[in-house]
């Protein structure tokens, strides 16, 4: 029953304030008292009551006339610590980041987890992160629909390195399969999450998308990660989630309205872009797969020329002459 209080009680920078609040009015409280007013146990305000001794230079002793705790001395106010205005940006986006999942498996998790962050803040703080709601907001376009129950099979198999076996429907497989596979990574590209894994009968790394996942289970057998993995070298030249294939230069010109858009963003880190005559701007980058790039340049329509390489530029004739035909 103590424990379940515990968890349930207020983030101790709130109880600490509580505690100041009790000795500032001079009410002498006691640990009883003190149990009562911030509902943790006897340890606790024990213990918060040394750290705003030791820590915070309060001075807090028992006054054994009153039988309860005192300041020895005037305190003008309880010493909080200074949160910068970049401080509330961050933890705006932080909040925003719990909207952009509303409505998924995930939103009661970090709406809690947030919660508890925030309790920790004084008013003046939170009067801020209220202004941002009236000037700020992030709107992410088709955040995934993860199931929780498969998230956190696949998150405690990457921690523990234990294998998962799960029904897998791949896009545009007409059955699903049973892999067996060693997730060693969960990452989340573009709104979509995907597990990292070694798949030992195909003898390399696949990325499995979680919303395509049934039926997971975790097994005894554990694994080795796979030696020198690292998800950032295993995603160097990707677009998006895929990769793997030589490097290829990728350069493309845009124009009017595309050209300022293309500007003002950093769509790859090798990304190198050239202002032009006309007004439009050439984009070069470094790629190892062309299957999402090219779905990226065809969203610009007849504002981009695609130069190199002549493979990809065959490719958009191609569709472009296919979807003419569908049109007309």
């Amino acid at each position: 029953m103590a424990k379940t209080r515990e968890l349930r009680a207020r983030p101790p920078l709130r109880r600490m304030v509580q505690i100041h609040d009790e000795l500032v009015a001079k009410r002498f409280p006691n640990c009883t008292r003190l149990m009562k007013i911030t509902e943790v146990g006897r340890r606790t305000i024990l213990r918060d009551i040394e750290f705003m001794r030791g820590q915070m230079e309060l001075p807090i002793e028992f006054y054994h006339p009153e039988g309860g705790y005192w300041y020895t001395k005037p305190v003008d106010r309880f010493p909080l610590p200074t949160v910068t205005e970049r401080e509330v940006f961050a933890l705006f986006v932080a909040h925003s980041a719990v909207n952009s999942y509303r409505g998924t498996p995930f939103e009661p998790l970090l709406r809690g987890a947030f919660k508890k962050l925030a309790g920790q803040l004084d008013n003046e703080t939170h009067l801020s992160l209220g202004d941002m709601q009236q000037e700020l907001s992030f709107r992410p376009f088709a955040p995934d629909e993860v199931n929780l129950d498969t998230f956190d099979k696949l998150s405690r198999s990457v921690r523990n390195q234990k294998m998962v076996r799960f029904t897998y429907k791949a896009l545009g497989k007409v059955k699903p399969e049973t892999r067996t596979v060693q997730p060693h990574h969960l990452a989340c590209v573009d709104n979509r999450w995907y597990a990292i894994s070694y798949d030992e009968a195909r003898n390399g790394f696949r990325n499995f998308v979680l919303t395509r996942m049934s039926d997971v289970v975790v097994l005894e057998r554990t694994f080795r990660r796979q030696k020198g993995f690292s998800f950032d070298t295993y995603m160097e030249g990707s677009f998006g989630i895929f990769q793997g294939g030589k490097p290829i230069r990728v350069v493309a010109e845009f124009r009017d309205w595309a050209a300022d858009l293309v500007k003002e963003r950093r769509w790859h880190p090798t990304q190198a872009i050239e202002d032009l005559d006309d007004g439009g701007v050439r984009l070069g980058m470094t790629l190892t797969n062309l299957v999402e790039v090219e779905r990226w340049l065809l969203g610009w329509g007849d504002h981009v020329t695609v130069l190199e390489p002549k493979s990809l530029r065959d490719r958009m004739a191609q569709i472009s002459r296919a979807m003419l035909e569908r049109h007309s």
